[in-house]
């Protein structure tokens, strides 16, 4: 688990939260929400660490799973109690939050078995998954963040940059991507 990514995350969620709540907080339902956001994030990290495995011994060999810290199977059950862990506690908060974060589940399952080698398919779905950090934790308080223009701006930001970092991760990963049939934008355009 990337645990400075999944602070991160977590981050962003207080960041929707105090922005949607303009610092009204409600400590127990921003904790909830931080929690949520951090243990979804968490599995996401680590079913992909699962599914990477091979190309991250060439990218990235110092990782917990190709570095043969952490086993296969330890990761997969680090994956399903983070991803169930955050889809119980979102249930405490409302149906929409926990659709939110049911769908978040699904979209980084999916990045991870499918979407990821699609290249561009995939930047979107990891810049829409981290810009959901930032709206889970407005959602977590009201559906009005449904319809907050200010909380949309750094969720969009939070987008349109995280679109940006993922492009030039596709750079950086260049060999390990294109020995594994990955389709990132990097490769596609040579």
């Amino acid at each position: 688990m990337r645990i400075q990514n999944v602070i991160g995350a977590a981050v962003g969620d207080l960041m929707g939260y105090v922005v949607f709540t303009s610092w009204r907080i409600e400590w127990k339902t921003l904790l909830i929400s931080m929690v949520v956001v951090a243990l979804v994030a968490g599995g996401g990290y680590v079913i992909n660490d699962i599914r990477d495995v091979e190309i991250d011994k060439v990218n990235k060999p110092e990782r917990p799973l190709p570095s043969g810290e952490v086993s296969l199977r330890e990761a997969k059950a680090i994956t399903l109690i983070s991803f169930l862990g955050g889809a119980s506690l979102s249930a405490l908060l409302g149906p929409v939050p926990f659709t939110i974060a049911l769908l978040t589940i699904f979209l980084l399952v999916s990045y991870a078995l499918w979407l990821k080698k699609q290249g561009p398919v995939g930047n979107l779905v990891v810049a829409l998954t981290t810009a959901l950090s930032i709206f889970f934790g407005g959602i977590s308080v009201s559906v009005n963040a449904l319809s907050s223009i200010t909380l949309m701006i750094p969720v969009v930001y939070s987008f349109l940059l995280t679109l940006g970092r993922e492009v030039v991760k596709g750079v950086e990963d260049y060999n390990g991507d294109y020995a594994h049939g990955v389709k990132t934008l990097a490769i596609r355009l040579g």
